[in-house]
């Protein structure tokens, strides 16, 4: 059709945008909330394909823009215009950080563009969009496909390859091989409501990643308790201690270890930081409602269960 790619076409291709936060997906959203001007000023650089940070930084900002959006900071009648004045400034900061350390990405090229150009040229009949779409329902979902042409419709010899996407690796890091018992049964209802979420099954599940937090904390008191024994009290501290460090050294011996490992810093998931992770997750903090950094923690956690509770 001619015209540049929607920002939610754009971040749906770039991080899975709107399949993992329907939030994002309304009109309102779309054309005043994520517009060019608000993207700016939570530090991102619409001219670039991948806004100019880090594909971590991006799932960290989108999670904190949709959560904005279910408590209702955001909204229709709040911030809608000021989405910045709603998101924590910790993470603006590390935004910040992450563009000054980013490499240089490729910039968007432009519908209308002659090869070679990222910028299309003004032409004398263009007239200047308005800011603000009139007189519509606010509610009214984006149909963020809507600027898409289908492959039938495009000219011959015009098709594109579409982007891949990002793949996250397993949540906690593929199947794991436990014995029977209370903490294989909590493993593996984790494990399958983790799935059934990942294929949109669960009617309600804007709180999952927090209630998956609180799961895992669960699973590793459980595991405490059966590991220390009725002759000792059970701390949490006590079975991080004894396997998270053995743990990230077992994954690091992995044939993908130093892609595991690296994935677990940048989230900044350590056996020193564990408890705190696992302590934190059980209060449902909006920090910790975030998809990446409980996949890394349930990889860290699974390999301890291994070493406490695996099959022989």
């Amino acid at each position: 059709m001619n015209a540049d790619k929607s920002v939610l076409v754009r971040l749906q291709e770039l991080a899975d945008a709107v399949t993992r936060w329907p939030e994002l997906n309304q009109r309102y959203v779309r054309d005043e909330v994520l517009n060019d001007r608000h993207l700016r000023e939570m530090g991102l650089d619409p001219e670039f394909e991948d806004y100019g940070v880090s594909a971590e930084m991006m799932d960290e900002l989108l999670q904190s823009i949709a959560t904005a959006l279910h408590e209702g900071r955001i909204g229709t009648r709040k911030n809608r215009n000021d989405p910045v004045s709603a998101l924590p400034q910790d993470l603006l900061a590390k935004i910040q950080q992450d563009r000054e350390s980013h490499p240089a990405g490729r910039k968007m090229r432009h519908a209308g563009c002659a090869d070679g150009e990222t910028e299309r040229q003004p032409a004398a009949e263009d007239a200047p969009r308005p800011s603000r779409i009139e007189h519509e329902d606010p509610q009214e979902m984006a149909l963020f496909p809507e600027q898409e042409q289908s492959e039938q419709e495009r000219p011959a010899g015009s098709r594109r390859t579409r982007q891949a996407r990002r793949k996250s690796l397993a949540v906690f890091g593929g199947g794991l091989p436990l014995r029977p018992g209370a903490v294989n049964n909590i493993y593996r209802t984790l494990d399958e409501l983790w799935d059934l979420n990942e294929q949109g099954k669960l009617k309600n599940s804007q709180s999952f990643i927090a209630v998956f937090r609180m799961g895992l904390r669960l699973l590793a008191e459980t595991a405490t308790a059966e590991d220390v024994g009725e002759e000792k009290t059970p701390h949490l501290s006590m079975y991080v201690k004894k396997y998270a460090a053995k743990a990230k050294k077992n994954l690091r011996n992995r044939a993908d270890g130093q892609d595991i490992v690296t994935y677990l810093d940048t989230q900044a998931v350590t056996p020193d930081s564990m408890i705190k992770m696992l302590q934190s997750g059980a209060h449902g903090y909006t920090s910790t409602n975030n998809r990446e950094q409980a996949i890394a923690l349930s990889i860290l956690l699974g390999q301890m269960l291994i070493l406490s509770h695996g099959r022989e």
